[in-house]
């Protein structure tokens, strides 16, 4: 059976309307699908139980190094935000890069961009955030 690192990892991102290149990006957090849950107390003074609830999808980040492709579309997906159809891709790879099953897919509207924050001092990379908000089942 074969483990797995959380770099072993082909993250695409499309954006409806936005010329983004075909190079992966670097971080990948949420789309967590959750409940709330309902917890009932039935009468007699038994135990209680869960009914379960609605399920939702959390949003999806996703991070990339910034750089001169990234700086040439900034401010066409700031022009897009809560409006663009988006979509995101994860393969997982195995130790020779080779994908292992078929991507994961989240599909969702553009909801934030976020361009790097600046500050004198230490030399740290730099990285543009994609917050898309989900919709649907996984692809």
């Amino acid at each position: 059976m074969a483990y797995y690192r959380s770099d072993q990892a082909l993250v695409h991102v499309a954006v409806q309307g936005v010329k983004l290149d075909n190079e992966p990006w670097d971080v990948f957090e949420g789309g967590e699908r959750k409940s709330a849950g309902l917890k009932v107390y039935p009468g007699g003074m038994r135990e209680q139980v869960e009914l379960g609830g609605t399920p939702e999808r959390e949003p999806v980040k996703v991070q990339r190094k910034w750089s001169d492709a990234l700086i040439g579309v900034f401010k066409e997906l700031d022009a897009v935000v809560g409006e663009a159809p988006a979509e995101v891709s994860i393969t997982t790879l195995n130790d020779a890069k080779q994908p292992v099953g078929s991507p994961i897919v989240y599909k969702g509207i553009l909801l934030g961009v976020t361009r790097p924050h600046y500050k004198a001092g230490p030399s740290e990379e730099i990285l543009l955030e994609l917050t898309i908000g989900t919709h649907g089942a996984l692809g």
